[in-house]
């Protein structure tokens, strides 16, 4: 393989006789050759020709996509570097590897994270509700004893009084019993639309973001850098779920109690607050470092706006017409 002489700035121009290699823009693929001014015509990426020409600076030192040989480090180094979004999209560019795959991995166990650290929260609520409905079960059946009119009429409509209480208050492993968790139980009705708006946030997002991009000059602009810039923006999950998970066990030690709704909800929900704010921030950081757009918070602002309206919907949606699912 021929070696690319370097330049000695990043911005001169690199002597083309000696580069045999084809040298692409990092963000929309238009071949650069015989170019003096390190930017892209095509979609005005501006860039250093040290950062397209040189070999050793196309790996990131710690990157999730760029170190499939040490997955759980390389998992955790970027979700923490991505707590610090300046110098994180500061160490990141175009022009190192992407991939696509990497990056639904990256999301896929950020979801496993943040649905792991829920589980103490998901445990109590199916130990609850169980609890409610055996004693609802007991409570029926022995109403049915003496009421041998609505006994048969549930006779007539159900076959059995074990079909009723099968009906009524279904017991694990039968599916209805956990959508009664998520739906009934105080906790999760409250917080379980935010967990599904925040899985579809990411990738709305990419949508909203993807129709200012065609709509404007960069329309070439690859779409695995639209994609990279939200998922490393919005893996804030990791951090909700690892919270509520230490605190249901701190409350649970504490209390020596299943009751952990209280405590839990209104910290949490500033959390959610505060750790959304910090995704919108980063994600503004990555297109103003990363893409350099020129007016990446106009972008970003816009995009929210849209997918908020459209979550906002969903949520009210699903107060209204979410239990007549069950």
């Amino acid at each position: 393989m021929t070696s690319i002489s370097e330049p000695t700035a990043a911005t001169s121009s690199p002597d083309w006789n000696m580069i045999q290699e084809d040298i692409l823009c990092p963000l929309c693929e238009y071949d650069l050759r015989m170019l003096t001014e390190p930017r892209c015509p095509e979609c005005g990426y501006r860039f250093d020709w040290p950062d397209v020409l040189d070999p050793s600076r196309r790996l990131h030192r710690y990157l999730f996509e760029h170190h499939p040989e040490r997955n759980w480090w390389s998992f955790w180094k970027t979700a923490l570097g991505g707590l610090r979004p300046r110098k994180f999209w500061a160490s990141l560019q175009p022009a190192q590897p992407s991939s696509v795959k990497r990056l639904i991995l990256y999301w896929g166990l950020i979801v496993g994270v943040m649905l792991f650290g829920l589980g103490g929260q998901f445990g109590r609520a199916v130990i609850n509700t169980q609890k409610d409905f055996v004693a609802y079960r007991a409570t029926s059946a022995a109403y049915f004893k003496s009421a041998s009119q609505w006994k048969t009429t549930v006779l007539a409509q159900h076959g059995s009084i074990q079909a009723y209480l099968d009906s009524q208050y279904p017991e694990p492993p039968d599916i209805r019993f956990f959508l009664i968790v998520l739906f009934y139980d105080d906790f999760f009705r409250t917080f379980l639309p935010f967990l599904v708006s925040y899985l579809l946030w990411p990738w709305l997002t990419i949508l909203a973001l993807l129709v200012f991009r065609w709509s404007m000059r960069s329309a070439r602009v690859k779409t695995v850098h639209v994609i990279r810039c939200v998922i490393y923006s919005f893996d804030i999950g990791i951090w909700i779920g690892l919270t509520v998970l230490v605190a249901t066990g701190a409350v649970y030690v504490a209390t020596s109690s299943a009751v952990l709704i209280l405590p839990l909800q209104p910290g949490l929900a500033v959390l959610c607050l505060l750790m959304g704010g910090h995704a919108v921030y980063r994600l503004w950081i990555a297109y103003r470092k990363y893409l350099k757009f020129s007016h990446p918070f106009l972008t970003i602002l816009a995009s929210q706006g849209m997918v908020f309206l459209f979550l906002l919907w969903l949520i009210l949606e699903w107060h209204l017409r979410g239990r007549t699912l069950i």
